[in-house]
């Protein structure tokens, strides 16, 4: 809605951050819920093992990967809109992540997302077993959706290592390098703003001529000190993305190359295997609070500058 009602926050980050949002919740409605409900709350896939909780399962481990595929490549795709509109402001409007292109751009992200998370509807299954309560001790069967390692033709490590290169190692190194640039020329931009400002220029100044070029001058002050504000909530958004998305793919790779087994009694299955769940559970819920606030800030800065449009 306040996209929609402002036309200054109609522009290439608000609708790569509406993105995000998106691809945040869906792991904490595809992710988190089947999470609590059936793995820490019922402790079972309460849709069985036959046609119904076969396809659930499929579906629930095809959007899981979907959803992390689609904010990686959206989380890289604001580096590089921050980073041509800062570095490159010329640039920007002819790329592929101007506003023209801007929805072919986030499309193409998705589609790809979804064709690289597609190999999970074959590796997600289900499986019954025999399952001790630790409440009665009473032995039941227990169904559960994980991912099988042992399917014929799988090559799930090869999978696994392709994903946390292409998802995770390289975007992750792509964005250090853009925000470090960005950091740069806001510096830069900062140092050089602060040398233009003229010192005996005051606001409350009788010569109307004076105040308008000292009220221009930290008009621009105040876009840069808003630029800085977004940067830094976006580095905040990848650090945290990076800190919790992490121990799972080290989890993966141990899982799929070293053959370790998280369902088991040791230490690594009690503690390792739900601090990564729970570390991506925390960053879904962080993201949008984030987001919203970035959005807070973008709304400040459209409306403080729509004000002195209509008081000049």
């Amino acid at each position: 809605m306040i996209l929609k009602q402002k036309d200054g926050m109609r522009s290439p980050l608000n609708f790569l951050l509406v993105n995000l949002t998106i691809a945040s919740l869906m792991v904490a409605l595809f992710c988190i819920g089947p999470h609590l409900l059936l793995q820490v709350i019922w402790e079972d896939w309460v849709f069985g093992d036959q046609l119904l909780g076969w396809s659930l399962c499929k579906i629930y481990g095809f959007v899981k990967n979907l959803s992390f595929f689609a904010l990686t490549s959206i989380l890289l795709l604001v580096a590089f809109e921050r980073f041509l509109a800062i570095v490159h402001p010329f640039s920007s409007r002819t790329c592929l992540i101007s506003r023209s292109n801007l929805k072919w751009s986030a499309l193409a992200v998705w589609l790809i997302a979804g064709l690289i998370s597609s190999p999970n509807v074959y590796f997600f299954q289900t499986f019954t077993h025999e399952f001790m309560s630790l409440e009665d001790s009473t032995v039941r069967n227990q169904t559960i959706c994980l991912r099988a390692y042992n399917l014929p033709g799988a090559h799930i490590p090869a999978y696994d290592f392709t994903c946390f290169v292409l998802y995770f190692l390289v975007p992750c190194i792509t964005m250090g390098i853009l925000y470090t640039f960005v950091g740069i020329k806001l510096r830069a931009s900062t140092i050089r703003d602060l040398g233009m400002i003229d010192p005996n220029l005051h606001v409350f100044t009788r010569s109307s001529t004076v105040s308008s070029i000292c009220a221009d001058q930290f008009q621009q002050w105040a876009v840069l000190q808003n630029r800085k504000k977004v940067i830094w909530m976006l580095v905040v958004i990848v650090m945290m993305f990076v800190v919790c998305w992490l121990p799972m793919h080290i989890r993966k790779l141990m899982s799929s190359l070293n053959g370790w087994d998280f369902t088991s009694g040791e230490w690594l299955g009690q503690y390792f295997l739900p601090t990564t769940d729970w570390l991506i559970n925390l960053n879904s819920a962080i993201n949008p609070l984030l987001i919203y606030a970035i959005f807070l800030e973008n709304l400040r800065t459209v409306t403080r500058h729509s004000d002195n449009y209509l008081n000049t």
